[in-house]
């Protein structure tokens, strides 16, 4: 049997901004916010600043008053949701769990709690298995291990401190002592975090964007966020397809293929019937110098077999995925493959 279609908007689901999108704004102007401030404290007082102190003082209110704001929209929303007999929330077992976006119920109270809620369709009890993998006990996608983990955190904050102890000591050498390190390094630090800030909402606000359209256009479907290697560009262009200028797309999986869109139009850049896939492995790419978890999908189409890697970023749309999040696209990819 098939999976159930997506259901319509719920008729409880309240206007207005949902409690989890009211977390989301002040989970992350919280800690930038307060940054901002620590670092304007540092350089409180110190007159050889080469910037007036408003530049951080003036973001760093700003920036907590929004958190302020989303912590009290947060709970007045939570409570009202919960009035209503729903939540957007993650946390709240014991009621139906709506996605915040559509308004499309995903969870009945009671059920396990959803990690990714909006993303993946809702099946029925009588749905077709997914199959299981040779080891049943071993996922498509093991964790890291914890030495490669403290590797790559460890070369990442050795960087940092690199850039941090430099900075620290030009401003040391221009006659100021201890003074001019301080001050050379809050706004090193500052200048670093406004730029990863700008970078962080540029990239999710973009992804955010058109990750909505193709829920439009394709709701209830899964939806995870790739990006583009030389091999998965070749792969298309085997199959007819000249993909678009866009670095990083997204991938949706509806009951009758798997598309690729990666432009503002109305159809998707590349159109894969699951009948066409006859083969799927879990891989790992670089995609510059970092590596990525990915699904490698083998298609059969006019008597050729092409290869097409996605690389799998992570639910945020920022890093490379986690070994949880690149299983479950995985799994749902299996789910359609395995339908007769």
């Amino acid at each position: 049997m098939s999976p159930l279609p997506a259901s319509p908007r719920d008729p409880r689901m309240l206007s207005g901004v949902s409690a989890f999108t009211w977390a989301r704004v002040y989970s992350i102007c919280y800690p930038v916010g307060f940054v901002l401030l620590l670092l304007g404290a540092v350089d409180l007082g110190l007159a050889h600043s080469f910037f007036p102190p408003a530049l951080l003082y003036f973001p760093a209110v700003l920036i907590i008053s929004i958190a302020v704001v989303g912590v009290i929209g947060f709970f007045l929303r939570r409570r009202s949701e919960l009035e209503a007999g729903y939540t957007t929330l993650y946390a709240s077992a014991n009621v139906d769990q709506l996605d915040h976006r559509t308004g499309q119920l995903i969870r009945h109270a009671g059920e396990p709690m959803l990690s990714a809620p909006g993303l993946f369709r809702r099946r029925d009890d009588h749905a077709i298995p997914i199959p299981a993998p040779p080891d049943a006990a071993a996922p498509a996608f093991p964790p890291r291990s914890l030495g490669s983990r403290v590797v790559s955190t460890g070369g990442s904050i050795l960087i940092f401190a690199i850039v941090i102890t430099a900075a620290a000591l030009r401003g040391a050498s221009h006659g100021a002592g201890l003074q001019g390190a301080l001050t050379t390094l809050a706004w090193t630090i500052g200048l670093l975090l406004v730029v990863a800030l700008a970078v962080f909402i540029g990239v999710r606000v973009t992804v955010a964007r058109r990750v909505r359209r193709v829920s439009t256009l394709r709701p209830g479907v899964m939806i995870f966020t790739s990006t583009k290697t030389s091999d998965l560009i070749q792969g298309a262009v085997k199959l007819g397809v000249q993909l678009g200028p866009t670095g990083r797309f997204q991938v949706a999986t509806t009951d009758a293929d798997l598309e690729l869109w990666d432009s503002d139009r109305d159809a998707p850049s590349l159109s894969v019937p699951w009948t066409e896939i006859v083969g799927l492995e879990p891989g790992k790419t670089w995609v510059g110098r970092t590596v990525f978890k990915s699904v490698d999908i083998s298609v059969a189409r006019d008597g050729q077999k092409v290869l097409l890697p996605f690389p799998i970023y992570g639910q945020q749309a920022f890093l490379a995925a986690s070994s949880a999040w690149a299983n479950q696209i995985f799994d749902e990819i299996q789910f359609h493959l395995a339908k007769p």
